[in-house]
């Protein structure tokens, strides 16, 4: 967390930025950087928090980002007496909060790296910092939570055999808590649906989810269980900012199915003139020893 009392401030254009290492190895991922709260002198600007979106700077290999910054424009403030402490309280006081993750790799273990704050006030440095973390062996005896609940928010209706699809899942998730994700979908010699892969949009994850494997899973098949699997590893959700969005603490999946031509017979699919067969998309997400299930709807699919 990051409060800035402004003393000499009266009407500037203001910017806020964290950077952290410039690698081309991805070691630090630079989160959650965004506006948590204004004190009274600031009712002048718009109060909404959303209002002040975060640009993200990725890194080279896509898979982090390096730099997070927030354009707050004109901030005024309206304290009575320009350059000098306006209260002993926090009138003056706009507060952010920002977040790091450190990714999973066994070679930066007990290594030290950096990153830097920095505020810039009327296209000036106002302030900055620049401040050293040590990277540390993972806790895998971590209490691993489930998801909350699931929604499906974006989903074909109708497909061929031989295409190729996309849904996107939306998963709420326990803030200051990690989760496990893992897909599981029961495999069906008689079901054209099958799951091929699956990512995380990065873009797309809510304020609290500080970062996610972007890279693309296979599907495993787990033949003793007749499971289709994609094991997406465990997400950290923090607990930084609350009822700003509806999504603050979910994550987006995007999950990928394969319309296989090969599963039926194609004449078997036609349910009537220009009608297709629905066929059911059945689906579990959740922590490994406890999926819950997903509510799809049935997918309508026509031979070529």
């Amino acid at each position: 967390m990051l409060d800035i009392t402004f003393i000499t401030l009266r009407s500037d254009k203001v910017e806020i930025s964290v950077k952290g290492p410039t690698a081309l190895e991805d070691v630090i991922s630079v989160g959650n950087l965004g506006v948590t709260g204004f004190g009274g002198h600031f009712q002048s600007v718009p109060q909404d928090l959303a209002h002040y979106r975060t640009v993200k700077v990725p890194s080279a290999t896509k898979e982090s980002f390096i730099e997070a910054s927030i354009d707050m424009g004109i901030l005024t403030n309206t304290g009575s007496i320009y350059q000098k402490p306006r209260t002993p309280n926090n009138e003056n006081k706009v507060s952010f909060t920002f977040g790091l993750f450190a990714l999973t790799r066994d070679d930066t273990i007990d290594s030290e790296e950096s990153f830097s704050i920095a505020i810039n006030v009327a296209e000036k440095t106002l302030w900055q910092e620049t401040f050293h973390v040590n990277i540390t062996q993972r806790n895998d005896n971590e209490t691993i939570n489930n998801i909350e609940d699931s929604r499906v928010a974006v989903a074909p209706t109708r497909a061929l055999l031989g295409n190729l699809l996309q849904y996107e899942v939306h998963l709420n998730l326990t803030p200051s808590a990690f989760t496990d994700i893992y897909v599981v979908q029961e495999f069906d010699p008689t079901n054209p649906i099958t799951l091929c892969s699956g990512r995380f949009a990065l873009s797309k994850n809510g304020f609290n989810v500080i970062w996610a494997n972007s890279t693309s899973v296979r599907a495993a098949v787990i033949s003793d269980l007749g499971q289709i699997v994609l094991d997406m590893g465990r997400l950290y959700v923090s607990e930084q900012r609350s009822g700003v969005t509806a999504m603050e603490s979910t994550a987006v999946l995007e999950l990928f199915f394969f319309v296989d031509p090969d599963a039926v017979d194609a004449g078997s699919l036609r349910g009537g003139e220009g009608v297709g067969n629905p066929q059911p998309v059945k689906l579990r997400i959740g922590r490994r020893d406890d999926p819950l299930l997903v509510s799809v709807e049935p997918l309508n699919i026509e031979p070529k």
